[in-house]
């Protein structure tokens, strides 16, 4: 390398230099030299073309050349790092030390001279990067265990209640772990409850036998599965939010399957006749592979065939039943509590918003694009459960409210960016470019899974909002992207009902309201697809109308009828009075509706809805309107 210079200053250079401070002074030269060149713009197509070719040049020289000159190097640090075993007070004082040296030193031409001068000084800055970066965690919070792991367990017991495990009975203990092929059997005078991994919970009534037979949780992911088999009495399931493609809680009795995502539902077995009652959102019962669905204020009697009915007025004010639904809304509480703890835990009550200082360093020394992506969307994850935290608080400062925002904001723009290298690193390595898709795609739904508890009067149900914005960022294929939006209006329908039963009338009936604004944009989409795609469209209809049957069911108001002096044509004339349906709702707001039935009514233009309703068009008409 030549550096202009005269031969007095070389031949002073010679006699006064050292070997070691001719290298220096050449490679501060050649920083110089570098700092000086513009950084070239190259498109996201030209930079992994020219990714691509260094790195089959690198793999070309590999093969020529076994062993380089810092092979010697690396099996050295190796060597070290595996001898070395620090305790606590010695790894705090090495941080420190590295912490002051940093903000002591010059940083002068730092990489270049650091990394390049010498091996002993490679040596010694890799191992003791090798340390600082081992003893410390990338990020100040591991995001990956903030939502903390729960076991299966027998929550509560009281009276006579039975634990059978390998066929022995065990002593029976409240807060007792509970496995695989556990058998809980409750006596006359028994009740147990028993809460699942997945935060799901099942109450048992007097004289009522269940076997766990299934708990299944897919390892670094949030996918689960749980199957219960009910062999005689009653059994009342609160499913949580069984996130990921096979995720479900599945109740086995005899030969029936009644599996959902997300549901409240009463299942009774006696005699060999099976009864399922669902008061929140729909299950699917599934008897030799013929599915049916049935949704919130129906119930599926199964012996032998399967009719779905409408529940009656005295199923829904059962003791068991109001109990029950009560409790729901304990639990509900209770598990949102906990997981704001476990966050708390983690990060810490302050849950400061931004990076660390070891965040920031670790940032700026990763090379590789795609390392440094996933650095800043850890970052940015870490940033959304501070804001969480911060949003949680009561009487938050208009300034911390626009910092969480930002954090919210920040996010959903880093996920894009992932979005994006997903995308680009396909072009050439589909392989991992679908494992980059998965990190973000567990992040989303674990998230998801975590606020699916949150309702739409909480601070927290904007984060809920933008990690679904998020988790429909990703799709670039249309007819997936319907039908994950069909999902998602499924969710917000189940919120309002949830909302509906804890008496807010006003912001269940926001949600349906934009539900049904959600649903026609879907509609929508589904008619630009079937231009260009139609046979994609017989997949996504039924799911459509599926939706909006459940749309349907979820925004009817119970309706207070003034009945008009009808005309000879009705069936029973002395039907004068009001008459008060009983059609659940998100809004549950009675509303005064004079009918006024004049025209003659036709059978064939006679309907039942749900609930023992009989309407012409628009028009409901009389109870008991039977000819």
């Amino acid at each position: 390398m030549i550096f202009n210079v005269t031969e007095s200053e070389n031949y002073r250079l010679n006699r006064c230099m050292t070997e070691e401070e001719q290298s220096q002074l050449d490679l501060d030269k050649l920083a110089q030299k570098i700092m000086g060149i513009e950084k070239p713009f190259l498109i996201s197509q030209k930079r992994n073309v020219l990714r691509n070719n260094i790195l089959k040049q690198v793999a070309v020289a590999n093969e020529y050349e076994t062993e380089t000159q810092f092979s010697k190097v690396i099996v050295y640090i190796k060597k070290l790092a595996g001898l070395l075993n620090l305790d606590f007070s010695r790894r705090a004082e090495m941080k420190e030390r590295v912490f002051a040296a940093i903000e002591n030193t010059p940083q002068r031409s730092f990489f270049l001279r650091n990394l390049l001068v010498f091996h002993k000084k490679l040596i010694s800055g890799a191992v003791l990067a090798s340390l600082f970066m081992g003893m410390f965690s990338f990020v100040s919070v591991d995001t990956s265990v903030v939502m903390a792991k729960t076991f299966t367990m027998l929550e509560f017991s009281q009276g006579e209640v039975d634990v059978v495990r390998d066929g022995k009975s065990i002593e029976v203990v409240a807060g007792m772990d509970l496995f695989e092929g556990d058998e809980v059997v409750t006596g006359d005078d028994g009740m147990a409850v028993v809460k699942y991994f997945d935060d799901s919970i099942t109450r048992l009534s007097s004289n009522t036998e269940v076997i766990i037979n299934k708990l299944f949780r897919a390892e670094g992911s949030v996918q689960t599965y749980v199957e219960v088999a009910l062999e005689s009495g009653t059994v009342w399931s609160r499913v949580m939010n069984a996130v990921g493609g096979e995720s479900a809680f599945v109740l086995r009795a005899k030969d029936v399957q009644t599996k959902a995502k997300k549901a409240t539902f009463n299942a009774k077995l006696a005699d060999d006749k099976l009864e399922v009652e669902v008061f929140n959102r729909s299950v699917d019962i599934d008897r030799g592979g013929e599915v049916e669905k049935v949704l919130r204020g129906q119930k599926a009697v199964i012996n032998g065939e399967v009719e779905i009915v409408a529940l009656v007025e005295s199923e829904k004010n059962l003791d068991w039943v109001k109990d029950n639904l009560e409790s729901d809304k304990v639990y509900l509480a209770a598990v949102e509590d906990r997981l704001l703890d476990a966050k708390i835990k983690s990060m810490g009550k302050d849950a400061p918003i931004g990076t660390s200082f070891r965040e920031d360093v670790a940032v700026f020394l990763t090379f590789n694009d795609v390392d440094k992506q996933k650095k800043e969307l850890d970052i940015a994850e870490k940033n959304l459960i501070a804001a969480e935290i911060k949003l949680s608080r009561p009487n938050l400062s208009e300034s911390e409210k626009v910092e969480a925002e930002m954090a919210l904001i920040a996010f959903a723009d880093e996920a894009k960016e992932f979005n994006q290298t997903v995308k680009e690193v396909g072009y050439s390595d589909q392989k991992y470019s679908e494992e980059l898709k998965q990190i973000l795609d567990n992040k989303v739904l674990t998230h998801q899974k975590e606020l699916s508890v949150i309702m739409p009067d909480s601070p927290l149900y904007q984060v809920k909002e933008v990690v679904d914005e998020v988790a429909l960022a990703g799709i670039s294929d249309s007819t997936e992207l319907v039908e994950k939006k069909l999902d998602q209006v499924s969710e917000k329908l189940a919120v309002a009902e949830d909302a509906a039963v804890l008496g807010q009338t006003e912001v269940a009936k926001e949600v349906v309201d934009n539900s049904k604004e959600e649903l026609g944009n879907v509609v929508e989409m589904i008619d630009t697809i079937e231009q260009s795609t139609p046979e994609s469209v017989s997949t996504l209809t039924p799911k459509v109308d599926e939706v909006q049957q459940y749309l349907t069911a979820v925004s009817v108001a119970p309706v207070v009828v003034d009945i008009v002096t009808p005309v000879e044509t009705v069936v029973n004339p002395e039907l004068t009075t009001t008459v008060l349906t009983s059609v659940p709702t998100a809004s549950m707001t009675e509303v005064a509706t004079p009918v006024v039935i004049e025209e003659e009514i036709l059978d064939e233009d006679i309907k039942k809805i749900d609930y023992d309703i009989y309407v012409k068009g628009e028009k409901i008409l009389p109870s008991g309107f039977i000819r």
